[in-house]
């Protein structure tokens, strides 16, 4: 894995956790590189396991692969690893999150979230990126509303 791959995939962590933490959730990061999870996200007891993602947008999709791949292995994640995948797109700073039941419905792995429309006007089967802005009603967490902004607040030393 060269530097810079782990660079994005840092700063895609980063982001995501920073987003949560806005969303109301406490955030914990496993020690080590050995888990199917990047992070926990805590809210009111409850744990999520996250796999993040750092994925750059192509023709207006985000492709997401719900696997991991090294050199000697090829996994699709399940829900006895991963709850939720987050995907962040720097061009746009979009984040999505995915159930991991989402995302296992398809058997390959593979996975897309449309930030626009299709052009030939295609409705039926797209997945919208802002579909799945909050934290996943499968949880059973509550999403906060679309309409939620962050506070600005000092910073206390």
């Amino acid at each position: 894995m060269s530097h810079y791959t782990k660079t994005k995939g840092s700063i895609g962590e980063l982001t995501i956790a920073a987003d949560l933490m806005k969303q109301g959730f406490n955030i914990s990061f496993p020690y080590g590189d050995c888990l199917r999870y990047d992070m926990i996200a805590e809210k009111n007891g409850q744990f999520i396991r996250i796999q993040c993602k750092y994925v750059t947008q192509k023709a207006g999709k985000i492709p997401l692969v719900g696997r991991s791949s090294n050199n000697w292995s090829d996994k699709i994640y399940d829900g006895t690893e991963v709850d939720v995948i987050a995907v962040y797109e720097p061009t746009t700073e979009t984040i999505a999150y995915i159930s991991i039941e989402t995302i296992t419905k398809n058997r390959s792995g593979w996975f897309s979230l449309r930030l626009d429309s299709p052009k030939n006007g295609q409705t039926h089967g797209i997945r919208y990126a802002r579909d799945f802005r909050w934290l996943v009603p499968s949880t059973g967490i509550e999403p906060i509303s679309a309409s939620y902004k962050a506070a600005a607040s000092p910073v206390m030393l």
